[in-house]
């Protein structure tokens, strides 16, 4: 079998022309990562809406955010228009006013801060309460969690608590920043994982290669 034509045939065809179920158009939407792992994706049937009129596929990603500049890239827009179907929990939505950008903390072409913002206490709290009352349960303890995995407009990563914010504030880092949004008078704060109990730590690939050489030394 040609492995390249059947990619483009089969899988390419569906992408650019869509199919039909039951008598229905569909049309390819996006797809989330976990998705793209268990080789699955969004379809939508074009229908008309009161207010927008035609939403087709194209409508719906070009609510989503600006991506002029990526493309003609297409492995990088689709990973940018993924954030949009990942799975997360809704908590609470933020103003202009409540939340802003700082700069990534960076020493010798390394940056320290890559991914991950701040957030106050208060926020954390209020974000924690949401989570319980969504999930079914009461927030009758003192624990809240300090770390969130987060995505907010075009923003994705990880914020952690920081005491010396002050009321219900969010500070976030360029390097979060994947695609710019259309302005609006607020911004959901969804939440991809809340860290309320330990995990496992994961060393990335840089330290496991420093670590393997450091081994490989020893041994030798």
């Amino acid at each position: 079998m040609d492995g390249a034509d059947f990619v483009r045939e089969r899988v390419g065809g569906i992408l650019h022309y869509g199919f039909e179920i039951a008598g229905r158009y569909f049309e390819f939407l996006g797809y989330s990562q976990s998705q793209l792992r268990a080789h699955s994706m969004f379809a939508v049937s074009p229908f008309y809406h009161p207010e927008k009129g035609l939403v087709t596929a194209a409508s719906i990603r070009a609510e989503l955010g600006i991506f002029d500049d990526i493309l003609h890239f297409p492995a990088l827009y689709a990973a940018r228009v993924s954030q949009a179907f990942s799975g997360t929990e809704d908590s609470v939505s933020l103003t202009p006013d409540q939340w802003d950008e700082m700069e990534d903390i960076k020493h010798n072409c390394r940056c320290f801060t890559d991914g991950v913002g701040t957030i106050s206490t208060d926020l954390a709290t209020l974000v924690w309460e949401e989570l319980c009352e969504q999930r079914g349960k009461t927030h009758d303890g003192p624990f809240v969690p300090v770390a969130f995995q987060i995505r907010f407009g075009g923003y994705k990563g990880m914020v952690v608590v920081d005491p010396s914010l002050i009321g219900i504030r969010m500070r976030l880092r360029p390097s979060m920043r994947k695609f710019h949004v259309h302005d609006s008078p607020s911004i959901p704060l969804e939440i991809s994982r809340a860290f309320e109990y330990p995990g496992r730590m994961y060393l990335n690939r840089y330290v496991c290669g420093y670590f393997s050489v450091i081994c490989c030394l020893i041994l030798l």
